[in-house]
């Protein structure tokens, strides 16, 4: 049987030659790095399972629900100044999870309210080393932070609209010192201080806090962690 061989430029036969590599090693070799290199979580919020709940102060009334295939959190209605209502995934202290590698932060929300509260949803924990997003009255930014005190900020949305879909993508880098912060697919800006080095037990938080007496709330989808493994 005579050999294929390419021709120049590319006839059919040649294109059907360079797709059957591309399948044949390409497509193993990514899938096997993305299997050995890569440390991957997600959640479709099938459950509230395993995810744990804080209330501020405790029994306040807020709220954390499962709803259209995600998450929703609300503080109580009529609430008082600085009430809150959390959510974060717990991971053990040995975990493969570590600042030290670059990472990957990915979710889809929709703010019900924009005024008079802040809102985060971030990879790491809200009171320690972080990195992800944060709505304060109605500006939604890029953050990233050592603790509470000591965050750095970007805005990328200067004033958003509420009961949309935002598709938030935030990636960092460690050895460059910087932490990307996309919306739907659009690099929207960066920060390159503050950035978390130290880790914690916390894998992701929400958090939706009011400053003054009426319900806040915010819904979100599909959050997705990403990050190369450590040797």
């Amino acid at each position: 049987m005579a050999k294929r061989q390419l021709t120049k430029p590319l006839d059919s036969q040649s294109k059907k030659i360079i797709e059957d590599t591309i399948d044949k090693f390409v497509n193993d070799n990514i899938f096997d790095i993305i299997w050995n290199d890569y440390f991957r979580y997600d959640t479709s919020f099938e459950s509230l399972d395993n995810l744990t709940t804080t209330l501020v102060p405790g029994g306040n009334g807020g709220t954390v629900t499962l709803v259209n295939g995600g998450v929703a959190l609300a503080n109580a209605a009529p609430s008082t100044a600085a009430d809150s209502v959390s959510l974060h995934k717990s991971r053990p202290t040995d975990s493969r999870f570590d600042f030290g590698s670059d990472s990957r932060f990915r979710l889809t929300v929709a703010y019900t309210t924009d005024a008079d509260q802040e809102i985060l949803t971030i990879c790491g924990s809200e009171a320690a080393h972080s990195y992800g997003f944060i709505l304060d009255d109605g500006v939604l930014s890029g953050m990233a932070q050592t603790a509470s005190g000591s965050r750095s900020k970007v805005t990328i949305i200067p004033s958003i609209t509420t009961d949309i879909f935002y598709v938030l993508d935030a990636r960092f880098f460690p050895e460059t010192g910087k932490c990307l912060f996309y919306v739907d697919g659009v690099l929207k800006g960066s920060v390159s201080s503050n950035l978390p080095s130290t880790n914690n037990t916390i894998l992701w938080s929400a958090a939706v806090l009011t400053d003054n007496t009426t319900q806040k709330a915010m819904k979100m989808w599909d959050i997705e962690i990403m990050q190369k493994r450590f040797k």
